[in-house]
C-alpha cells in the first residue's frame, strides 16, 4: 500500500477538528477504509522532495551505530553540512515531536504514529516546524535536517519502529520496512526495496533519489513564507507579493496562523509581483464586494465539504491530505449556514465534476508550469552517527526577493540594502550621497546589494542611488516640480528586521533626492525640515568614529554657521583609538561646523570627500552626547558652495543637523 493512499481513520478518535465523529470535512476523500494494516504492508518514501538525491552512509545492521534494537533496521541518508535542507513527512499520521535532548541518541526527532503500534522515526533535525500531536500528510514540511543527538555530521536517520510514538525513539524496536525510490547509482527508477537491500557505506554506498511529491502551489489569496525568512507574501494572480510591514499585515485583517510554510522551491514557482505597501493595494473581498475575504476557509453546517475563497470562487479542497500539505492544519475554518457558500461567492467548484477543485495534482504543479530541479543532497560527506566529512554542495535556489539577496550576508547588528532597478536595461548602479562611503557594494545585472556592520541601533542612513542604462544617468528618486518620482524598488534589512525606506524632501542635486532608513530603536528626534536647529544652549560632547582603528587623527570644531573655524584641532586621537571626541558650547539655532581627518596605518583619510561635482561622500559615525546624528556635508570652500557647486576640493566640512 502506497502512503499516498493510506488512511488515517485508525486514529480518527484523536482528531479534534471541525467535524463530528469520523466524517471528513471535505467534499471527496482519498482515504481508504479500515486501519493501516501491519507494519509488513508499510511502504515509505524518502523524507525529501521528489528529485532530491542523498547518499546512504549507513544501512541496516551498520557497524557504526545500527547494531542496537532501536536502530538495526534503520538507514542514514547524508545531507550537506552547514546547509538547511527541508525534511518532509515520508508517510501520513500523527506527529509526536521529541526535543528532550539535543546531545544524545536521536536528538531532535519526530515519530509519525501510524495508529497500529508502529511509527516512523525521522531524526537529527536542527529545527522542527510542527507541534506535537499535529496530523501530517505525506509530503508535508516537517523541519530542517541537521546533526542533533549522537552524530558527527548532518544527515537524516529514518526507519520504522514498533512501540509507543509518544516515547523517544530509543525505546522503540526497529523493524524492516520497504521504501519507494530511485537507485541513482544503479540507474533504476521507481524501485521498492527493503531497508536490508540498501547499499550503504563510504566509498561503496549508493545514491538514492526521492519520489515523494510535495507541494509547489497555493491558490490566490494564500499567505505564505519560507521557514528561514521573515518575509510574508500574498499569492495573487499567480505571483508572490511581499507585505512590506507587520502593520500592513494586521491592517488587512490577516492572522499569522493563516501563514503557510513553503519551500524555496515553491517560492521560485511564482513570479515576483509588486510590493504591498498599504491596505489599499489589494482587494480583500469577493468579486461582488459581498463575499468572504480571499483565502477564507468555509464549510456549511450540515456538510463536510471545505472550501477556500480564491478569486471570488469557493474552491473545494479534495481531501485532508491536500489540506495538510497546503500547511493549513492549524487554520480556522468558518462554519456558515447551509446554502451561504453559493449565495455569497456566486461560483462554487466541484471535485466530482473536476471544476475549480484543489486536488493533489494541482498543489504538486509549479505555478510557472515548469519542472523544478531539486539537485543533489549529501553526495558523500559521511554524515552518520559516527563519521563526517564536509561537503561543499551548496546548490540552493536563488530567489528574487530582498531577503534571499541578503541571505548569508546579513548577521545580527548588520545593515543591508537592495536596489532593484525599474527595467532590465540597467548596466550599472551606485550608491552616492551622504553615507555612501560606509557601505560595500556588489552589482549583479543592475541589482545593488550593500552590507555594512557599522550601523548601531538608533542610526539613520541617508543615501541616493544613481543608475545608468549605458546612455544616461537616472536616479531612484527624482524631482518633478514639487513631486517626488520613485524609480525602482529599494529594500533595507537590519539583521532579520525589514526596514521602511522613505524618500526625503532634501535634494542630492537638482534632479535627485535622498532616501532615508532608520535602524530600529532610533533615539533621534528628526526635524521635519532641515532647519539646523537641533541643539540647545548647552555644552555637548561630539565624537567622530571612522569605523576603523585609527593610527591617529584630528577633529576640528567651531560653533556657528559659515563662520571662521578654529585652525587648531579640538582634540587629537592617539594611536589605537577608535574615535575622537571634543566638547563644544552649542547655540540654539546654529549648526556646528567641523572637519576631521584620521590615519588608517600610514594613509591620511578625511571624514568627508568632495572629489567630483556634488559627489560628497561621508564615512564614519558621528554622535552628540552619545546619540548618533545625521550630518550634512559641504565642500571645503564655502564660497564655491554658493557660487560653484562643482567645486572639486579634496575634502569637505560636515555639519551636525
Amino acid at each position: 500500500m502506497r502512503n499516498s493512499d493510506r488512511t488515517l481513520a485508525a486514529i480518527c478518535g484523536s482528531w479534534v477538528l471541525w467535524f463530528q465523529g469520523c466524517s471528513y470535512p471535505f467534499e471527496t476523500s482519498n482515504y481508504g477504509s479500515g486501519d493501516v494494516g501491519g507494519y509488513e504492508d508499510v511502504v515509505l518514501d524518502l523524507p525529501f522532495a521528489e528529485g532530491y538525491q542523498a547518499f546512504c552512509t549507513q544501512g541496516a545492521n551498520g557497524s557504526y551505530s545500527h547494531q542496537s534494537s532501536s536502530t538495526q533496521e534503520d538507514i542514514d541518508l547524508d545531507t550537506p553540512n552547514g546547509q538547511n535542507d527541508l525534511v518532509y513527512a515520508p508517510i501520513g499520521g500523527v506527529a509526536r515531536v521529541h526535543m528532550e535532548s539535543a546531545n544524545k541518541n536521536f536528538g531532535y526527532h519526530i515519530n509519525i504514529d501510524l495508529g497500529n503500534g508502529t511509527y516512523v522515526v525521522i531524526a537529527h533535525f536542527s529545527d522542527i516546524f510542527i507541534e506535537d500531536g499535529a496530523e501530517v500528510a505525506a509530503g508535508q514540511i516537517l523541519g530542517f535536517e541537521g546533526c542533533t543527538g549522537s552524530c558527527s555530521g548532518d544527515h537524516v536517520h529514518v526507519g520504522l519502529h514498533s512501540g509507543e510514538a509518544t516515547s523517544m525513539a530509543e525505546f522503540g524496536k526497529s523493524q524492516s520496512v520497504s521504501y519507494y525510490l530511485d537507485d541513482v547509482t544503479s540507474g533504476l527508477e521507481g524501485e521498492t526495496i527493503t531497508s536490508e537491500e540498501f547499499v550503504c557505506g563510504e566509498g561503496s554506498g549508493h545514491i538514492y533519489g526521492s519520489r515523494l511529491p510535495v507541494g509547489t502551489w497555493h491558490p490566490n489569496g494564500s499567505l505564505v513564507k519560507t521557514p528561514d525568512s521573515p518575509l510574508v507574501y500574498l499569492i495573487e494572480n499567480g505571483t508572490r507579493r511581499w507585505i512590506e510591514t507587520e502593520d500592513i499585515f494586521w491592517s488587512l485583517g490577516y492572522d499569522f496562523r493563516d501563514v503557510a510554510l513553503i519551500s524555496d522551491m515553491e517560492l521560485n514557482c511564482y513570479d515576483v509581483g509588486s510590493t504591498i505597501v498599504s491596505s489599499s493595494d489589494i482587494e480583500t473581498m469577493g468579486d461582488d464586494g459581498d463575499g468572504y475575504p480571499e483565502g477564507t476557509l468555509l464549510k456549511e453546517e450540515s456538510t463536510s465539504d471545505v472550501y477556500v475563497v480564491s478569486d471570488g470562487t469557493a474552491m473545494p479542497i479534495e481531501s485532508y491530505d491536500v489540506f495538510l500539505k497546503l500547511g493549513w492544519g492549524s487554520r480556522q475554518i468558518m462554519t456558515v449556514e447551509d446554502g451561504m457558500v453559493g449565495e455569497t461567492q456566486g461560483r462554487v467548484g466541484s471535485c466530482s465534476a473536476g471544476y475549480e477543485c484543489i486536488d493533489q495534482a494541482q498543489i504538486e504543479t509549479c505555478a510557472t508550469g515548469e519542472a523544478v530541479d531539486m539537485g543533489e543532497g549529501g553526495a558523500d560527506d559521511g554524515g552518520t552517527e559516527e563519521t563526517d566529512d564536509d561537503d561543499d554542495n551548496d546548490d540552493d535556489d536563488e530567489n528574487n526577493d530582498p531577503w534571499s539577496m541578503l541571505e548569508g550576508e546579513i548577521d545580527d547588528g548588520e545593515f543591508g540594502l537592495v536596489f532593484i532597478p525599474p527595467n532590465e536595461a540597467v548596466e550599472e548602479a551606485e550608491l552616492v550621497g551622504r553615507d555612501a562611503g560606509t557601505l560595500l557594494e556588489d552589482h549583479d545585472d543592475g541589482v545593488l546589494v550593500y552590507t555594512s556592520a557599522s550601523f548601531e541601533p538608533g542610526a539613520v542612513f541617508d543615501f541616493a542611488i544613481r543608475y545608468s542604462d549605458g546612455m544616461s544617468d537616472n536616479y531612484a528618486c527624482e524631482f518633478d516640480g514639487d513631486a517626488v518620482i520613485e524609480r525602482g524598488t529599494i529594500y533595507a534589512v537590519y539583521g532579520e528586521t525589514v526596514l521602511s525606506v522613505e524618500s526625503t524632501t532634501e535634494a542630492y542635486n537638482s534632479r535627485a533626492c535622498y532616501h532615508r532608513v532608520a535602524v530600529p530603536d532610533a533615539e533621534i528626534d528628526e526635524p521635519e525640515e532641515d532647519t539646523g536647529e537641533t541643539v540647545t544652549d548647552s555644552e555637548v560632547e561630539i565624537c567622530y568614529a571612522p569605523g576603523v582603528t585609527m593610527a591617529g587623527g584630528e577633529l576640528y570644531l567651531d560653533g556657528g554657521f559659515f563662520t571662521n573655524w578654529d585652525s587648531d584641532p579640538a582634540d587629537t586621537a592617539s594611536f589605537g583609538d577608535t574615535q575622537m571626541c571634543a566638547t563644544v558650547q552649542a547655540v540654539s539655532g546654529e549648526e556646528v561646523k567641523m572637519n576631521a581627518w584620521f590615519m588608517e596605518s600610514s594613509t591620511v583619510e578625511w571624514a568627508a570627500y568632495n572629489n567630483w561635482c556634488l559627489s560628497i561622500d561621508w564615512q564614519g559615525t558621528l554622535t552628540v552626547d552619545g546619540t548618533t546624528v545625521l550630518v550634512e556635508t559641504r565642500p571645503w570652500s564655502e564660497a564655491s558652495w554658493a557660487s560653484d557647486p562643482c567645486n572639486t576640493g579634496g575634502d569637505a566640512f560636515f555639519n551636525v543637523l
